[in-house]
């Protein structure tokens, strides 16, 4: 139990809700949603009782509301998108107006003397100055 208690705290146990299982990771049945002591020391006895070799499996709850910490990296991958989406094309207003990558180095100008053989088009690379955009 004392190993238990020591890997609950690393997982940062109970904000992080736990799954345990009985003898291994593959153990048809499991406890999920562990989310207190009391639950903690229920689900033990639990997978005591049912383990063929005494080993009990814990692993972390990676179910979103379950976990925090993925619940923000969700919510993180989300708003990326959402921001691209909502970033125009100053010309033509198209969504997905976004810097795409820097190339540092190259030579400073300004944007009316670019030699501009047709406007860019809605997926094309366009470098000016520092910068290069996808259009």
């Amino acid at each position: 139990m004392e190993d238990l208690v020591w890997f609950a705290a690393s997982t940062l146990f109970p904000t992080h809700y736990l799954v345990m299982k009985p003898t291994d990771e593959y153990h048809p049945k499991s406890i999920k949603g562990i989310c207190n002591q009391a639950m903690l020391r229920k689900a033990f006895e639990w997978a005591k009782q049912l383990s063929s070799n005494g080993v009990i499996y814990v692993e972390n709850d990676l179910r979103a509301f379950a976990n925090p910490t993925r619940m923000e990296n969700i919510r993180k991958a989300t708003s990326d998108p959402i921001q691209k989406i909502k970033s125009l094309c100053p010309q033509c207003g198209s969504p997905g107006f976004w810097i795409k990558d820097i190339k540092r180095g190259l030579p400073c100008m300004p944007v009316a003397y670019l030699p501009i053989k047709r406007l860019p088009k809605y997926g094309d690379v366009v470098s000016v100055g520092l910068r290069t955009w996808r259009a």
